[in-house]
């Protein structure tokens, strides 16, 4: 599941992030007339995006509200051709985590080098007492 709160990406201090446990995964995205297609273990694949039921919660974390949002993306087909008309992405993927087991991250998207998204991610609910002080813990460390 993924968490979302209204943070100011272009305040983001990424620097104060670099004494957590960290993981990057990187690659190169294709947007064509079809759809998002990823280059995956020597092969090129299509993705489509599955979204599940969104949430809003308000005053979350004071007056901060939340959005949890269910989406994923699925990977439908392989292809044998890059598409004619697209757009080439490179997309970098961190995810911070406060305890190297942690089960919440921070994932900070980055496209073309620079912050394209934000979000939480944990497989627990958002009513977890660990997941509101982890998200607590990474927000006091952003600002």
């Amino acid at each position: 599941m993924r968490y979302y709160i209204p943070v100011d990406l272009r305040k983001v201090n990424i620097r104060a992030l670099s004494n957590l446990a960290r993981t990057t995964d990187s690659g190169t995205l294709l947007l064509g007339e079809n759809g998002l297609y990823r280059s995956q273990k020597g092969g090129l694949y299509q993705f489509k995006i599955f979204s599940g039921k969104t949430t809003l919660i308000n005053n979350y974390l004071g007056d901060l509200d939340l959005i949890c949002d269910d989406v994923r993306w699925k990977k439908v087909t392989s292809s044998y051709q890059i598409p004619f008309l697209h757009h080439t992405v490179k997309v970098e993927t961190h995810h911070y985590r406060l305890a190297p087991k942690s089960n919440t991250a921070l994932v900070i998207e980055e496209a073309n080098g620079k912050i394209s998204d934000l979000y939480f991610e944990s497989r627990e609910g958002h009513d977890n007492h660990f997941v509101k002080e982890d998200i607590r813990s990474f927000l006091s460390l952003l600002k």
